[in-house]
């Protein structure tokens, strides 16, 4: 786009206030908005994940990351151990420990049903 910054600064800003709004307004949407994009982060973590176990993590090491940086860290062997042992591991028990969390916190029994207690 060809929009200048004067213009396209308040635009963004505007849009953006707009599209977060309905969360601020009502707690039910920024609970559906936390839930759907906490699942989102797991997910694109472990897609993450898989991408550098299948491109290899020797190749990644070296091809993507060590030999373009300037002037910054590279990827040591204990970075990617991590990567590809350690954080699988931790992405498979956080998946098991969310879906349990929801599960278990799911009531079967619909509000307002013979079983429930109103005060």
């Amino acid at each position: 786009f060809t929009v200048p910054r004067k213009f396209g600064t308040p635009i963004v800003i505007g849009v953006t206030f707009l599209i977060g709004l309905p969360s601020a307004i009502s707690v039910t949407i920024l609970r559906n908005q936390d839930f759907v994009w906490g699942f989102a982060l797991m997910i694109s973590g472990i897609m993450f994940q898989l991408l550098v176990i299948k491109y290899g993590f020797r190749a990644f090491q070296n091809e993507v990351v060590n030999n373009y940086g300037t002037n910054d860290w590279p990827l040591t062997i204990v970075t990617m151990i991590i990567i590809v042992v350690v954080a699988p591991i931790e992405a498979i028990g956080l998946l098991v420990w969310w879906g349990y969390e929801i599960i278990s916190s799911t009531s079967d029994a619909p509000s307002g049903s013979a079983g429930s207690t109103t005060a």
